[in-house]
């Protein structure tokens, strides 16, 4: 196979399976091996504790994930059915038959136990605040907690979980998608830092071995009854780099495939080295550039400022020219983001104006 065809710079924040079969992967003994830059070496390999882990995207299968086709469209992995009638109770049904890599079933208590234990403020799990939208969240995570579980979960049965959010919130089945929501077998339950370190999960990758500052490997699992392309590598190395420069040196010199989130200064040289064909951008980015505001502050709690505020921002441009062309404005406002922080985004039909409009920012300083 063409060498051309076996270096690809990945311009987004997540991998995807339909990745794995865009790239011309060497062959081994043990099949199609997909190499990819994983920098720096990180200290433990468990989504809970370092939200959107590249590593961890393969040996984990959410609840949902976010579509192929159009960047937001959602799609059902984990579960079955997602379905709520206000916004705010949620049904899950999960699929029947799923199991984690050491075959231990997957069944709703299996993600209550999960949810609660991350939620629970003395576990100190980095990523808890994925469940803060569940009733219940802010007393585990009092000091002292004045409870243990999350009061917004419910165990219906064994494939049914019912969750009460704090507030109706339709985003929730994205939510879900992220993988620090993914399911705890409960041996990783038991004994979090021997989990973080080899991981079991339920996802098409199974972790095969951890070489401390050379690699991570992981190996297809056969078992997977999910979504896995006939093409997929049957081995994924995570080649462990210090720097993106060494990384990308690496890509034009063909030992390496995949190469996440080019920085732009690296792009032309890339575009010119490897012509587009060797840049593969992935559509259902879901990295989020935000700015929030802290609502502790007095003088930030109008609304009528934050408004102006918002009306000034030209996303657009921020997207075009800061973010080089690997972004893109959004339409409307998703959530609140807790009592500490909110969006500074509003909804057009609210504003009645584009997300920015000088005029109108100019009344709504006024009215401040």
């Amino acid at each position: 196979m063409p060498q051309k065809l076996r270096r690809r710079l990945v311009l987004a924040a997540g991998m995807c399976l339909a990745l794995l079969t865009s790239c011309g992967m060497p062959d081994t003994d043990a099949g199609r091996v997909l190499r990819v830059a994983q920098y720096p070496d990180p200290p433990e390999l468990n989504s809970q504790q370092q939200s959107g882990s590249q590593v961890y995207m393969g040996l984990c299968e959410p609840l949902t994930g976010l579509g192929f086709a159009r960047a937001g469209d959602l799609r059902m992995r984990g579960a079955e059915s997602v379905r709520t009638a206000d916004g705010r109770v949620w049904t899950i049904t999960l699929r029947p038959g799923r199991t984690f890599h050491n075959g231990e079933p997957i069944t709703a208590q299996t993600y209550a136990d999960t949810w609660n234990a991350v939620s629970y403020g003395p576990n100190a799990y980095k990523a808890s605040s994925t469940f803060s939208v569940i009733d219940g969240f802010d007393e585990v995570n009092e000091d002292p907690p004045v409870r243990d579980t999350l009061r917004g979960l419910e165990v219906l049965g064994p494939l049914t979980l019912q969750v009460t959010l704090r507030q109706p919130n339709y985003d929730f089945p994205k939510i879900i998608a992220s993988y620090s929501a993914c399911p705890i077998p409960k041996e990783g339950l038991a004994d979090p830092t021997a989990y973080s370190q080899a991981p079991i999960g339920n996802g098409p990758y199974r972790f095969v071995r951890w070489d401390r500052n050379e690699k991570i490997v992981l190996q297809r699992w056969h078992d997977y009854q999910g979504e896995v392309l006939p093409e997929a590598a049957e081995e994924i190395q995570f080649k462990i780099y210090q720097s993106q420069d060494t990384a990308y040196r690496d890509v034009q010199a063909g030992q390496l495939d995949v190469l996440r989130n080019l920085p732009g200064g690296l792009l032309n040289d890339a575009r010119t080295q490897l012509g587009d064909s060797g840049l593969f951008a992935i559509p259902q980015q879901r990295q989020i550039t935000q700015m929030l505001v802290p609502e502790y502050v007095e003088s930030l709690r109008d609304p009528r400022l934050r408004k102006a505020i918002s009306l000034s921002i030209d996303r657009d441009a921020m997207a075009g020219a800061l973010l080089r062309g690997t972004a893109s404005a959004p339409e409307v406002a998703t959530q609140t983001m807790g009592r500490a922080c909110r969006w500074l985004y509003w909804r057009t039909t609210e504003i009645g104006a584009p997300p920015t409009d000088p005029a109108k920012y100019s009344v709504a300083v006024g009215e401040v």
